[in-house]
């Protein structure tokens, strides 16, 4: 798909949407044996300033093997189910940095968890070609689910519209739960299972955690922070 990151209307942001959804859909899931990196992805705000970091490392050791980070100004509005279209711009500055992309990406947003199953992570992967997998910390209106056990790994269902789109997952016992979906070629069981095998000492799995942790830094080190 062309990259349209800034739609002319409400109406058109939509449709694109509908697109990114309809494609993913008929796309075949990554086999998670052939993953040898992951990236974490993720930007920071100061008003119309958004900086963005992408942290990739070694899917087994989870080792840091690359990072690059970028700003840009942004231009489309803050609005739940829309989040896509003001956050992309900068994650695909920081992207064109890297060589090679990471085999998978995880990203601070929902995937297949959204209203047109269309959040921030399956419009991403749709734009590179790379799976993804969205992780959130919060659920978007519409969405019910009931507290896991206060154990490491465990899930509940996340529904939306009567749909399973996501799963409620503890990385921790005492860790308030992270919403996570599928994205781009991937199932909510491998979503599930790659997310919680990335994280170690936080509640965000450690790419992502790093790449939060970067865009906060780059942010005040551009000068445009707090």
């Amino acid at each position: 798909m062309d990259d349209e990151s800034c739609p002319s209307s409400w109406g058109r942001a939509r449709q694109v949407q509908e697109e990114v959804a309809r494609f993913a859909a008929g796309q075949d899931p990554v086999n998670p044996d052939t993953l040898k990196t992951v990236g974490g992805i993720d930007a920071a705000y100061s008003g119309e300033r958004a900086c963005a970091c992408v942290v990739v490392m070694e899917y087994e050791s989870l080792g840091e093997k690359a990072r690059a980070t970028a700003t840009s100004r942004v231009s489309f509005p803050y609005v739940p189910g829309y989040f896509a279209f003001r956050e992309i711009p900068a994650l695909l500055e920081a992207l064109r940095l890297l060589s090679p992309l990471p085999d998978l990406l995880l990203v601070h947003g929902h995937g297949y968890a959204h209203p047109r199953r269309a959040g921030i992570a399956t419009h991403l992967g749709v734009l590179l070609g790379v799976p993804t997998i969205g992780i959130a910390e919060n659920l978007l209106g519409g969405m019910e689910a009931q507290a896991p056990e206060n154990r490491d790994g465990a899930t509940s269902p996340v529904v939306m519209d009567g749909e399973v789109v996501g799963s409620l997952l503890r990385p921790g016992v005492g860790r308030t739960p992270l919403c996570v979906s599928p994205g781009f070629r991937t199932t909510l069981r491998q979503a599930t299972g790659i997310a919680l095998r990335c994280t170690r000492d936080h509640r965000l799995p450690e790419p992502l955690y790093m790449a939060d942790r970067c865009a906060g830094r780059f942010l005040k080190e551009a000068g445009t922070g707090d």
